[in-house]
């Protein structure tokens, strides 16, 4: 009943991968170029090309059990930063992975202001945004945010349908929600949510078109071992994030990539059910440099597509990148 209901819909866009050690750069030959992974005020994961680029590509990973910034391991892998000219930054979102500076609500703004905060000490050049899944969100209200300041482009990798951004949640019912994740109930949920069979299920009824792997099982089960990134989660679920975003994406001029996979699913309300076009129609309604392209794959085409995409981020970055050189 409720608790299944509840456990579907906690996994959102789910995404995770294994921990691993910080220090200096490093070469691996599963990940692009050199990699660096930084501690700090925000920890991140930095993939350095090596030139000196005035533009770079900043990853924002999903939201569900298990994640962090580990979840763009195997797309870093397919787009080989080592061969590109941008360098790569995939910074924990707040109250992710290594990013632990909140506790209870986290709400889009702590997100966006923690994210702003982390270009401006840390990447310290323009931007080109990439989002997976809900984070649309943040991509959005952070696009709008620097637009004309330091925003390159944007890139949505399977945004839900519009309908989900295109209205706020009553108040009393975030409340409500809320009542029972601060419960010892809430605890227990994520308890029965992180476990390998649950997680395998929900991944293969709703994300992916195939089977989970081993390797994204592990990665989930692993970052789901530390139970505060169950407020994240639970920020999400409680809806803290819904809002109507069509005002933000009309502030959007930069050029816009939306990536759909072909096989969408709709994951937990049967009132947001669309098609591919549709989709892309909505979404070009309200931003006015949308470009489209449609691939394999369902619900994390970062992940389970990863090739594909890397090669569409690399086009249409090295696009932005030639008309910055031209000074258009």
């Amino acid at each position: 009943g409720l608790r299944l209901k509840l456990s579907e819909s906690i996994m959102g866009f789910v995404a995770g991968s294994p921990r691993v050690g910080s220090g200096a750069p490093h070469r691996r030959s599963s990940v692009c170029g050199l990699v660096k992974e930084v501690q700090g005020n925000t920890p991140y994961t930095l993939c350095s090309s090596g030139y000196n680029v005035d533009v770079a590509l900043l990853l924002i990973h999903p939201i569900g059990v298990g994640l962090s910034r580990r979840y763009w391991r195997k797309f870093l892998g397919d787009y080989d930063a080592g061969s590109s000219t941008f360098d790569v930054y995939a910074p924990d979102l707040i109250g992710c992975g290594e990013n632990k500076k909140a506790v209870g609500r986290i709400s889009l703004d702590m997100i966006c202001d923690d994210l702003e905060t982390f270009i401006v000490e840390e990447v310290k050049k323009p931007v080109i945004l990439l989002s997976e899944g809900a984070l649309a969100g943040a991509a959005i209200e952070l696009a709008a945010r620097l637009e004309g300041r330091g925003l390159r482009g944007v890139i949505l990798s399977t945004p839900p349908a519009l309908q989900f951004f295109s209205v706020g949640v009553n108040k009393a019912i975030v409340n409500a929600s809320w009542a029972f994740f601060s419960s010892p109930l809430g605890v227990l949920l994520f308890y029965y949510v992180r476990r390998r069979e649950f997680l395998k299920k929900f991944t293969e009824k709703n994300l992916f078109t195939g089977k989970a792997d081993a390797n994204w099982l592990d990665a989930l089960e692993g970052d789901a071992k530390d139970i505060r990134g169950r407020w994240a989660v639970f920020s999400f679920l409680a809806s803290e994030w819904r809002k109507d975003f069509r005002p933000k994406m009309a502030q959007i001029e930069s050029p816009t990539l939306m990536i759909l996979g072909d096989q969408i699913k709709i994951i937990s309300n049967s009132t947001f059910q669309d098609s591919v076009e549709k989709r892309f129609d909505n979404y070009g309604e309200y931003i006015s440099n949308l470009q489209r392209k449609v691939l394999p794959g369902a619900n994390t085409l970062t992940y389970e597509n990863s090739q594909s995409v890397a090669l569409e981020v690399k086009r249409f970055a090295n696009e932005i990148a030639t008309r910055s050189a031209a000074g258009r």
